[in-house]
Formats: C-alpha cells, sequence, structure tokens
C-alpha cells in the first residue's frame, strides 16, 4: 500500500494547484519523495510503481477535458487505485529506517500506526480536499447535471453555493469518524448535510413566491396594478404641455436587462442528489482502502 499512497500523495497535491504544469511538477516531486522513503524489490514492485507513475501523470493531462470524455480522467484514476491494490500479494517494497524511526520508532505524533498505514492514511485524507472536489465535477458533468461552459442553460452551482468548502469538510468528518469507528456519528454527519441545504431547495420549489404584502393579509391594496399602469388622471392641456419631458425621460432611459433564468427545482434536485451520493462514495471508498 505504500506505492499507493504514494501515488494519491502525489495525486492530492496536484490537484491543490490549478496550474497544469505547476501541479505535474509538484506531483512528481511529492511521488519521488515518498517513494524514496522506500525500496521496491521484485520486477512486479517496479511495474506498479511505473503504472503509478503514468497514472498521477495523465490524471493531471486528463483532469480538464473537454465535455463529453469525463470518463477518460475518471477511468484513469480508478486504474490507478485498483493496480497496486490488486498487485499487492506480489509487491515487495523495504522502509528506510528513518521512516521507521519517525513513524514507528515511539516518537511524533504517529508513533501508534504503523508506517505504511500512516503514509496511507495521511494520503487520504489530502484526497479528500481539491481530489475529491474534481471527481465530483467530473461526475456531475458526466452525468448533465452541469451544462457545459457556453450553454444557454442555468448552472444550479450558482443556487447551491457552498459546496466546494462543504464537500472536503463533510468528506474528512466521514473519513475521521468511520477510522474512529464512530459509524453512527458518520451518519449524523451525512443528514445534517441535507437538514443544512434544505431551506436552499425548497426556496427554488416555488419561483413565483410573491413576498408578503398587503393582499397578503387580507387587506386591500392601496395602489392596485390597474391604477398604478393607467397613472394620474390629467386634462388635455396639461398632457399636452407634459409630454416633451415624457418623450426625453423615455429616449435616456436604459433598455432593461432580460431577466436572469434560474435553475428548475428538478436540475437543483439532481444537482444536489447526484453530488451528495459521489462525495459519500469518495469517502466510503477512502474509508475502504485505509481499512486494516
Amino acid at each position: 500500500m505504500t506505492i499507493l499512497a504514494a501515488a494519491l500523495v502525489a495525486i492530492g497535491v496536484a490537484d491543490l494547484i490549478p496550474r497544469r504544469r505547476y501541479a505535474l511538477t509538484a506531483a512528481l516531486a511529492a511521488l519521488l519523495v515518498v517513494t524514496a522513503l522506500v525500496t521496491p524489490h521484485s520486477v512486479a514492485s517496479w511495474v506498479v510503481l511505473a503504472v503509478e507513475v503514468a497514472g498521477v501523470t495523465a490524471w493531471i493531462l486528463l483532469r480538464t477535458v473537454p465535455r463529453g470524455r469525463e470518463w477518460l480522467p475518471l477511468t484513469v484514476l480508478g486504474a490507478t487505485i485498483a493496480t497496486p491494490v490488486l498487485c499487492a500479494p506480489w509487491i515487495s517494497v523495504s522502509r528506510s529506517a528513518l521512516l521507521d524511526d519517525l513513524l514507528s520508532g515511539g516518537q511524533g505524533p504517529w508513533r501508534w500506526f504503523e508506517a505504511d498505514r500512516a503514509i496511507l492514511v495521511g494520503s487520504l485524507f489530502l484526497t479528500m480536499l481539491a481530489t475529491g472536489n474534481t471527481i465530483v465535477r467530473l461526475v456531475l458533468a458526466a452525468v448533465g447535471a452541469t451544462p457545459p461552459e457556453r450553454s444557454h442553460r442555468p448552472d444550479p452551482s450558482k443556487t447551491l453555493k457552498g459546496g466546494r468548502i462543504l464537500g472536503p469538510l463533510e468528506r474528512v468528518f466521514i473519513l475521521g469518524l468511520g477510522l474512529a469507528g464512530q459509524f453512527t456519528a458518520a451518519g449524523l454527519v451525512i443528514a445534517a448535510k441535507g437538514l443544512i441545504r434544505w431551506p436552499e431547495l425548497t426556496a427554488q420549489a416555488d419561483p413565483h413566491h410573491v413576498p408578503p404584502g398587503p393582499a397578503a393579509h387580507g387587506e386591500p391594496d392601496p395602489c392596485p396594478p390597474e391604477a398604478a399602469a393607467a397613472g394620474p388622471s390629467i386634462g388635455p392641456d396639461e398632457e399636452a404641455s407634459v409630454a416633451p419631458f415624457a418623450q426625453a425621460v423615455a429616449e435616456e432611459a436604459a433598455p432593461a436587462e432580460p431577466p436572469v433564468r434560474r435553475a428548475s427545482i428538478e436540475d437543483i434536485t439532481e444537482y444536489f442528489l447526484v453530488g451528495s451520493f459521489v462525495s459519500w462514495l469518495v469517502a466510503l471508498t477512502a474509508l475502504v482502502i485505509a481499512h486494516p
């Protein structure tokens, strides 16, 4: 699992950096630092390590693919994670003495962990941040829950804001509570997200909602729309005198902006449910990998 942890560290570090060139450099540097702490002994170990380097590089280059090809980086990421897991019986590596002294020698906060497990858990927490957001974004685009960049279709993410912050926090809490054995508390974290988002979802259910006014309480409106549209009653002489001013005001008035199109409640609900379930699956998958 040490080779897998090295790949996850590289992916997690790269996804924190927006620019592709800098991300690739940081990922390869992180991969070299982690793999320098271990030494592969078998041919299979070197082959798996080469596959992980290729997978990390491909993920960084493909994570911003054009619309319609989101399955490609997701497949690359899945293969990068599955390869060392499936080949674990044939992988043989040795840890450096420095790593054992630091993580298993009775010093530091990780002294109760084995060295391999400590690196793996740390890498999984790292991937819960930007990498988890990237996975959710790719899946949402793949299923059509978010519109293309130049589409006239309203974007639900403009309505349900804060997902890039709430998502990583949620995944970190689920993974941490799961590792601590507090599965009930992890379930409460999942339920809390629905409660937090519920007011925003219900607010979109009635887009024609009218703020309360006199008519909402059964009182007559002192200025009904018909009267406002008709305007005050004036005579012919007064109308002729104010006509030039009214024409000048109408010419100087700026054209009204078109109404902002908002996403429908169906699109918002699909966006919320798909994004939430994918985020939970990312955290649960990490929990399964981290399980001893």
